[in-house]
């Protein structure tokens, strides 16, 4: 059961943008950490990781709530994108302020998984680090506050999770997030289990 809670807080802790418009006030001269942000989520929105794998460092640290580290190396994280982009997220992106190092930006993302969780979509903000071209660091905080968000993704996620342990012991493993198959998988069983609850 812990490791089913753990698993979602990653899960709606690292879900970086993908799928939708981009809002962002055009200038004549567009910094260059602020142009390798949009190039990222051109990569994602394309789900191209061959050209994210060359913006994002190897060495990438996405941390959450005042730096608590939750992915550390660019293999972990592009398995994540992986799985998101089978969940088909809607995202709305406003680049906020910008310096050489850090870009800041609101994000809002949709998809089932978060319709389940959070009834709407959820709002964050990332400030992203930028080093020698690259983005190194994701530091992520929901507009909300910590407290609801946790308390609904620890009670939600671990109704769902106990659900499939239960219904489908041997695909319970999917339960990781952690590739595309998984996503394959949960993204089924979440439709099952949103059906079967509104029959009660």
């Amino acid at each position: 059961m812990k490791k089913s809670i753990l698993f979602v807080a990653i899960a709606l802790s690292t879900i970086i943008g993908l799928n939708s418009c981009s809002i962002f006030k055009k200038s004549s001269k567009v910094e260059p950490s602020t142009q390798l942000v949009l190039d990222y989520y051109k990569a994602l929105k394309k789900e191209d990781s061959t050209s994210l794998a060359t913006i994002i460092n190897k060495d990438i640290l996405v941390t959450e709530y005042s730096g608590h580290p939750i992915i550390t190396s660019d293999k972990t994280y592009l398995n994540f994108i992986a799985w998101e982009w089978e969940w088909d997220t809607k995202t709305e992106k406003e680049i906020i302020s910008s310096t050489p190092d850090v870009v800041v930006v609101k994000e809002t993302k949709d998809n089932d998984f978060i319709r389940y969780i959070f009834d709407k979509p959820l709002t964050k903000t990332l400030t992203i680090g930028i080093k020698n071209n690259e983005i190194v660091q994701i530091d992520q905080d929901t507009v909300a506050g910590f407290k609801p968000y946790i308390t609904l993704s620890t009670s939600r996620g671990t109704a769902f999770a106990s659900w499939v342990q239960e219904k489908y012991p041997a695909d319970y493993k999917y339960f990781s997030f952690s590739s595309r198959k998984s996503a394959v998988v949960l993204r089924k069983y979440l439709s099952e289990y949103l059906k079967e609850l509104k029959s009660k």
